[in-house]
């Protein structure tokens, strides 16, 4: 394999800011009814590119983190199973089109997907972290974990050293961009399937309700992978727990 030359790195960079100002802002004009090799190949390399930016926001995080190696491969894995579970969902998208008449392939719903979501992955990132830098160091890893990010929450506002206003704003933050990739990725999906009116609406309500569905499944399985945060990691110091039950009286 030919590594490119450090002459050719800031070309390379700048056609990755220029796929990834466009599929931000014309995500339509990236996909096609059908997709020659290359057009595939060019979607699953901006796909992989988002993530390698994702994670290297986060790989300094997880690597200074101090636990064991262990628990860094759990972090790892749950993305990498978060990835999977996203393809997955593609598929459910494509297949509740389908009932309603679209005329997709999974190689065009791979491509709404990578141009619909895909842009807006590393933006999740940064809004979790957010939510890492509020939370108290046990509980940190599991903010950088898809598996366990969205049940880290009741823990962390049980713990007295939470920064709360940090942890709501980057919570809202990552709801809105999650929301918005989704939108957006149905917006694509709509397109490639070619579906117009009533079944469009039938097909977005069908992928909603699977996507509900999927998402309750696979969720014990991710947990197998990087259990959720246990109460015994919230910790209150001796005066907080003090003032908490003066209070309370």
């Amino acid at each position: 394999m030919d590594w490119p030359s450090l002459d050719k790195i800031p070309q390379i960079l700048i056609n990755i800011a220029s796929n990834w100002n466009t599929a931000i802002h014309a995500p339509k004009t990236l996909l096609s009814h059908s997709p020659s090799d290359q057009q595939i190949i060019d979607a699953l390399t901006f796909y992989l590119e988002m993530l390698v930016i994702s994670f290297i926001f986060t790989a300094p995080l997880i690597l200074k983190h101090k636990s064991e190696l262990g628990d860094k491969m759990k972090m790892l894995a749950s993305g990498a199973f978060a990835v999977l579970s996203l393809l997955l969902l593609a598929l459910v998208g494509d297949l509740a089109f389908r009932l309603f008449g679209g005329h997709g392939t999974f190689a065009t719903t791979f491509m709404a997907l990578a141009y619909g979501s895909g842009p807006y992955g590393p933006f999740m990132t940064l809004a979790s972290l957010l939510i890492y830098a509020s939370l108290p160091a046990k509980l940190k890893p599991y903010a950088l974990a898809p598996a366990t990010a969205k049940n880290v929450g009741e823990t962390a506002l049980k713990d007295p050293r939470t920064n709360r206003s940090l942890f709501v704003l980057g919570s809202l933050l990552t709801l809105a961009v999650m929301v918005l990739s989704y939108v957006v990725f149905l917006r694509c999906l709509i397109v490639v399937q070619g579906t117009r009116g009533l079944r469009t609406v039938g097909g977005i309500i069908v992928a909603l309700i699977a996507a509900g569905i999927v998402n309750k499944l696979i969720t014990p399985i991710a947990s197998i992978i990087m259990p959720a945060p246990d109460e015994e990691l919230v910790e209150v110091p001796a005066a907080t727990a003090a003032d908490i039950a003066a209070r309370a009286s």
